[in-house]
């Protein structure tokens, strides 16, 4: 921009390159002649106000007053921008207990697991910390969660509320309410979820009251869970168990819907049986808090003999790739042990394969831990012999096509259908 005193002052560029392309040196030279910039306001002398970044550099002699704008940012506290995120900590292997944690507040950013560990060691045995990081900065959370091994902990723990560590004063509380509001115990560990109404959500595919929900595919309506066909189905008998009810997961159902689950499960393994087949299942449990949260449904496929013989292999396997451990749930007469699936995998997120003879793999996810979204598709796909048609999306089909797959599967599960055919 050049100056000359009594004109006016113009700003004639050419070709000028990306601003994100030049280093700093670049944009902090100036051309011959220019002058100062014209929208750098006096400093009012003596007036005491707080001086901007280009004011103070040009009290400083800088040659160019704007340059603070393109200047490397200051450092965030307790993170370096551009330096390795914080990792977050949860031990692998430790199923989530709120009834046995509590939830800490206003926590040092230096802080580490040890020092937090050796803290709480005077309340009792710490099991776990679970600690995040900050997606936008990449510095841990100025929270956690600390577990120990007994519930009795829990109260000496929150005794502590307001003592200093690292110069500051934390705020400790329980995870959860350890007494109902009107004095009585809670609800045993494990059995927090199926206290809880779900209502139905705006937008569900699953909820029958949902607009989105395909009437087309349904197959049969129990009084607490529906059968209905898989919208991108791996094989022709590929369907969903799936509670009327908004509820978010197997382990949270009530006894009423886990019973019926059940019930449903053996017809359709009575149906695969004839087929000269074994059914195999998987639930994938995540909360998905901004979608509403998760609707329960469980996946069956009938597969043949040979691969329902290695169900068990093949889902150990594939759930160790993808870096989870999984506990094995046994089964009474056929039906899942609720229980053992509930302590298996407490509050957390949570992975599980259904195998032949009705037990299952459960596999829970720690805080921060990813398991991939199709991991439970591609085991069935596999056992199934169609790996292609792990993706869901790479399976759906037209309206007409899904109302002639539905109505034959209709036709093959209704002599075991549990639900009486309607007169």
């Amino acid at each position: 921009q050049q100056q000359q005193k009594g004109q006016q002052k113009f700003l004639h560029a050419l070709g000028l390159p990306p601003a994100a392309l030049l280093t700093v040196d670049q944009l902090s030279q100036l051309p011959e002649g220019c002058g100062q910039c014209p929208y750098t306001a006096a400093a009012a002398a003596g007036s005491g106000a707080k001086k901007r970044a280009h004011e103070r550099q040009m009290d400083a002699g800088a040659s160019d007053p704007g340059s603070w704008r393109w200047m490397q940012p200051k450092k965030h506290r307790g993170q370096p921008i551009g330096g390795p995120p914080f990792q977050p900590w949860g031990t692998p292997g430790v199923t989530k207990d709120s009834s046995r944690s509590v939830f800490v507040k206003n926590l040092p950013y230096e802080a580490t697991y040890e020092d937090l560990a050796s803290f709480f060691s005077q309340a009792g045995e710490v099991e776990d910390i679970r600690r995040g990081a900050q997606q936008d900065t990449g510095r841990p959370n100025p929270w956690c969660h600390v577990q120990f091994t007994e519930e009795g902990a829990v109260t000496a723990a929150c005794a502590l509320n307001g003592s200093p560590l690292l110069g500051r004063e934390l705020t400790i509380a329980t995870s959860t309410p350890i007494n109902k509001p009107d004095g009585g115990e809670g609800p045993p560990r494990g059995h927090r979820q199926q206290q809880q109404q779900f209502e139905p959500v705006d937008g569900c595919w699953f909820c029958l009251s949902s607009d989105q929900v395909d009437i087309n595919l349904v197959a049969s309506v129990g009084e607490e869970v529906y059968l209905a066909l898989d919208k991108g189905p791996i094989t022709p008998q590929h369907c969903l168990i799936i509670p009327i009810e908004h509820y978010p997961s197997w382990a949270a159902l009530p006894a009423a819907a886990a019973a019926e689950a059940g019930r449903y499960l053996s017809a359709l393994r009575t149906a695969a049986a004839a087929q000269g087949q074994q059914l195999v299942g998987f639930e994938r449990y995540l909360k998905l808090r901004s979608k509403g949260g998760n609707h329960c449904h469980i996946n069956t496929v009938g597969v043949s003999k040979a691969a329902g013989d290695e169900a068990a292999a093949v889902f150990q396997q594939m759930i160790q790739e993808a870096g989870l451990a999984a506990t094995h749930i046994p089964a009474t007469d056929g039906q899942l042990d609720m229980a053992a699936l509930q302590q298996a995998v407490g509050d957390n997120e949570y992975f599980l394969g259904v195998l032949p003879d009705g037990s299952g793999l459960a596999a829970p996810l720690i805080p921060g831990q990813k398991a991939p979204m199709q991991l439970g598709r591609q085991m069935l796909a596999k056992l199934a012999g169609v790996p292609e048609r792990a993706d869901w999306k790479a399976c759906t089909a037209n309206p007409e096509q899904e109302k002639e797959a539905a109505d034959k599967f209709r036709d093959y599960f209704k002599p075991y259908d549990i639900m009486p055919a309607a007169e």
